[in-house]
């Protein structure tokens, strides 16, 4: 039965450990570049069983560093809200991106007006084709409110300009109140929880960072004051270093909140211009993978038009 049990936490916490070793990867690839150094995870003392263990062991250059990693949200975390979450946002973006390939969108929905269980396909069916209908009629860079009838709420949409064309579109919840609140409450548990354990690794490394991640937003601003908020009642005694990971979009993007005494570094900071001099040249196979599959793409439309050409398939407009 013990074994069973185990087995069946592993698999449950296998995609959390996918999401946590996807951040340190993007970290570690940033740091080897800003050092020039490699670096990279040597070991998850936490996974393997190590009582109080971190969640990485990191080789950065000559350093051994201890790391945690945990998400933040805009929520403060509740009781089984990650998986009932999972169950509406992943479904609804597949929904609405099929709809719209190449839109930019976020559709943000009231996290306490939520149905029961047993409601919510009919309500991502519902959400979605609300969003569907009131998505072509909007101006780019505007928000509306969708009446969502069937379930007596409104979501909230927002149309962005692309920055490429390849679309998204996220999904985020609503809450009543100061949201500022909210993110404020969930990264002082952040570094409440995460302290302890890099306190208790201090005198055994010679760092130690902690990797703070959201796929909320696409900007950190929020994210950036709560931690300045944060800080002023929580101790960041023992965390050396502080960052935040942005998974919003592909590909990752990460900022700097702690480096030694500095909060927040200043973007004239010439370290912090350096760091993101690193992560650009980090993501730069990423975004050579992207023109590519554009270009690629782009090849196939026009051969498309050509064969129909060809053969008198295309209508003179089209032509046009």
């Amino acid at each position: 039965m013990a074994n069973t049990a185990r087995a069946a936490a592993a698999v449950g916490a296998r995609p959390t450990h996918e999401r946590e070793d996807a951040a340190f990867e993007h970290l570690c690839g940033v740091l080897t570049e800003f050092d020039g150094t490699p670096a990279h995870v040597l070991s998850h003392p936490d996974r393997d069983g190590v009582p109080g263990g971190c969640d990485a062991l990191i080789r950065r250059g000559a350093l051994r560093v201890a790391a945690e990693h945990t998400c933040v949200h805009s929520i403060s975390e509740r009781p089984k809200l990650p998986h009932f979450w999972n169950r509406i946002a992943p479904p609804l973006r597949v929904k609405i991106e099929a709809r719209f390939p190449s839109d930019w969108l976020r559709v943000w929905i009231p996290l306490f007006e939520l149905p029961r269980p047993k409601r919510i396909p009919a309500m991502v069916e519902a959400v979605a084709a609300a969003v569907i209908c009131a998505v072509p009629d909007m101006p780019l860079d505007s928000e509306l409110k969708v009446d969502v009838p069937a379930f007596g709420f409104y979501v909230l949409v927002g149309r962005l300009k692309p920055h490429s064309s390849r679309g998204f579109c996220a999904v985020s919840w609503r809450v009543p109140g100061n949201t500022d609140d909210y993110a404020v409450e969930d990264m002082a548990r952040a570094i409440r929880d995460k302290r302890k354990t890099l306190l208790a690794h201090r005198d055994e490394v010679d760092q130690t960072i902690l990797l703070l991640e959201s796929d909320e937003c696409g900007f950190p601003s929020a994210f950036m004051s709560a931690f300045m908020e944060a800080a002023k009642t929580e101790s960041l005694e023992g965390i050396d270093e502080v960052y935040f990971a942005c998974t919003l979009t592909a590909p990752t993007i990460a900022f700097p909140f702690k480096w030694g005494d500095v909060l927040m570094p200043e973007p004239e900071n010439p370290d912090r211009q350096r760091f993101h001099a690193a992560e650009d040249r980090f993501n730069a196979p990423h975004f050579e993978e992207e023109r590519r599959a554009e270009e690629a793409y782009a090849r196939e439309l026009e051969a498309r038009v050509e064969t129909r050409k060809a053969r008198g398939g295309l209508a003179p407009s089209e032509e046009a």
